[in-house]
């Protein structure tokens, strides 16, 4: 902002109207991201499917629609209001939403499954979307669907899957390579997400500084706006599922990852969007400060998430050693069977069974008191002892 002579020269270096340094930086995102992404674990999500499909549905089709009701704000000038409703409109997050429902006691799995199927998903829903709603509100713009999917396709999903082929292809390679960087490659990740953001800054400053401070603070207050209310919506759903379907780990992913959006595919849509919506670091600004809000609020959240899942884990155990409890109570009750026969299958009236592993089969008389230390497994209030010493 203070010298944006440099920004601009970068920025300014075209081709075909396309940004080089821009694009060269947006695919450096997405393979990076292509050989870090680990699907492996993606199939232990793919079984609670109603988690999975609840948030693929929120993510991609319900939260987009309050798009609508940001492009409604009055900003000034209009640019910000687009820029927020595009941060509307692309998917959650690909590395840092991950991150906070691990520290939130989530399903990591199933965040990393959000992850996956709506980032490709987005790549073709995204283009139409955008359209849709900024051809409603800038009526004298045109926005060409099929070129900006097309370009989404070459920047976005080809070095996305270019890279997950070699982190296959060539597992006993990049893996050990991706562990062994881990820290640099996020730098890199994150350095090429700053180049495109201070481009699009330094070519806008003028029209940013222009801008009054409290127009400033109306998008910031736009920007909490947003992410507090995909939070409601998001929780309000879960819940409602929660009661039957959803366990608490699956829906603590499914509250965070849909309600973080992206920002490296919002900075990208924006980069292709004709100049006639406004300057790209007037578009480029409402997301950087949805996005830094967002990380901070959902990462104060995580905590209180945590604490939740514990406490419903301890219900559960408490509950899973209460029935253990009831049957190892019976067990100490006196047992009834025929004299000369062995203890197999015989039920006292608590309804408590009892099984010798080498008894025989016969019922007796004789009364017999045991201790649950000796059995060998408890389930319910079936008993099971290896030997009859066991039980004397």
């Amino acid at each position: 902002m203070a010298w944006p002579v440099p920004g601009e020269a970068v920025a300014s270096v075209e081709i075909d109207g396309n940004s080089v340094f821009q694009n060269l930086a947006i695919i450096v995102i997405f393979f990076i991201t292509g050989i870090c992404l680990r699907t492996e674990e993606v199939k232990d999500a793919i079984r609670q499917w109603v988690a999975s499909v609840t948030g693929i549905i929120l993510i991609l089709l319900v939260t987009p629609t309050f798009a609508f009701a940001v492009n409604a704000i009055p900003f000034s000038p209009e640019a910000y209001a687009y820029g927020l409703a595009i941060f509307c409109l692309v998917p959650t997050t690909i590395a840092s939403g991950i991150t906070l429902v691990l520290a939130a006691a989530g399903n990591a799995a199933l965040a990393l499954l959000l992850t996956v199927v709506t980032n490709i998903l987005a790549v073709f829903i995204v283009p139409f979307s955008v359209t849709w709603v900024l051809g409603s509100a800038a009526n004298d713009v045109s926005i060409s669907a099929t070129d900006l999917l097309i370009k989404l396709l070459i920047t976005i999903l080809a070095p996305l899957l270019v890279g997950k082929f070699l982190r296959e292809a060539f597992g006993k390679v990049i893996k050990p390579f991706v562990t062994k960087y881990k820290v640099p490659l996020g730098m890199l990740n994150n350095g090429s997400l700053i180049f495109i953001v201070w481009q699009n800054v330094s070519t806008a400053r003028s029209d940013i500084v222009s801008t009054p401070f409290t127009d400033l603070l109306a998008i910031l207050g736009g920007a909490i706006m947003v992410h507090v209310v995909f939070l409601i919506i998001n929780t309000i759903v879960v819940r409602i599922f929660m009661r039957r379907w959803i366990p608490i780990r699956e829906g603590v992913a499914v509250i965070i990852m849909s309600s973080q959006r992206t920002l490296p595919m919002a900075v990208t849509v924006i980069s292709f969007l004709p100049e006639s919506l406004g300057p790209t670091g007037q578009l480029t600004v409402p997301c950087v400060m949805a996005h830094i809000f967002q990380v901070l609020c959902d990462a104060s959240l995580a905590p209180m998430f945590a604490r939740r899942v514990e406490a419903d884990d301890k219900k559960k155990k408490k509950k899973q050693e209460g029935e253990h409890g009831e049957g190892g109570a019976a067990v100490e009750e006196e047992i009834s069977s025929d004299s000369g026969g062995e203890l197999d299958g015989i039920s006292n009236g608590n309804g408590v069974e009892i099984v010798v592993e080498d008894g025989g089969k016969g019922t007796g008389t004789a009364a017999i008191t045991t201790s649950i230390e000796r059995a060998t497994s408890v389930n319910g209030k079936r008993v099971v002892f290896a030997t009859r010493e066991d039980i004397v």
